[in-house]
């Protein structure tokens, strides 16, 4: 995935410059929550491993993004994730409206007065998925300082997304508890590298820094067998992408999650 820093606004149309990412101190975090299984396509299958490259030294501690301020109105950032050399998922911030592509198809996330975010086809057509902000009244638990959930149209909980330093967890349960369900994780105990374990418990994955160029991570998405399913090319850390590993669940439902965590963690 190729992420590209803020241009002025009024470039459409142009070549996207660079995605300039913000952080805020030397705070880090990760991201932490909980998942259903969707009835759309889960990730294409694994490509082969174009060669090995060398890994950064891992930095002590994870030097994962903070939460940033909304970005300015009309900045242009975009994310593309590849698989077997073609785009898989693609996420484009144009101030705080977000477009999330898939597998040929766009979904626009437009924020709400109310906080809420609701995604709708881009050619138009009713919302399909709404991500709704953790309330006032919803502390954050432990240091899980980011949270927020994924609905269906009909209002029921697709997702619970809580992010904190060191995890994300994505589960499909209202709470979480002794019989919470399907719930993912995502470890990052070191800043180039971020563990993915299922519902079982059982690790499905792992999203690892190949090199560093220019400030510029070259990342792979791998199963739990080291085959590559994804890369990209980004200034942000492998945790972020950890969701998109995360089998059974629909590939536009882990690309919001992705999307939302990066606009939260970075300013869109």
């Amino acid at each position: 995935m190729t992420t590209h820093r803020k241009r002025p606004s009024g470039t459409r149309g142009g070549t996207l410059s660079p995605w300039a990412w913000t952080c805020a101190g030397a705070a880090a975090l990760t991201l932490a929550a909980a998942c259903r299984s969707g009835n759309e396509s889960t990730a294409p299958a694994a490509p082969e491993v174009r060669g090995s490259a060398t890994t950064a030294a891992a930095p002590s501690p994870p030097a994962l993004p903070a939460p940033a301020p909304p970005a300015a109105a009309g900045a242009t950032r975009e994310i593309t994730v590849t698989a077997k050399g073609r785009p898989w998922v693609q996420i484009i911030a144009r101030g705080e409206t977000l477009t999330v592509v898939t597998e040929g198809a766009s979904l626009v996330g437009q924020l709400r007065d109310d906080g809420k975010r609701k995604y709708a086809p881009a050619g138009g057509g009713t919302v399909v998925i709404e991500v709704k902000p953790r309330a006032p009244n919803e502390e954050a638990s432990g240091d899980m300082a980011v949270g927020f959930k994924l609905r269906g149209p009909d209002g029921k909980l697709l997702w619970k997304v809580k992010a904190g330093p060191t995890k994300i967890k994505v589960a499909a349960d209202q709470e979480d508890g002794p019989a919470r369900g399907s719930t993912f994780v995502v470890s990052a105990k070191h800043a180039t590298e971020a563990a993915v374990v299922g519902p079982d418990g059982l690790g499905i994955g792992r999203v690892r820094t190949m090199r560093t160029t220019a400030g510029m991570n070259d990342l792979t998405g791998e199963d739990a067998a080291g085959a590559e399913l994804f890369r990209t090319s980004t200034d942000l850390p492998p945790a972020l992408f950890g969701a998109l590993l995360f089998q059974g669940v629909p590939t536009r439902e882990r690309a919001i999650i992705l999307a939302e965590l990066a606009a939260r963690m970075t300013g869109n």
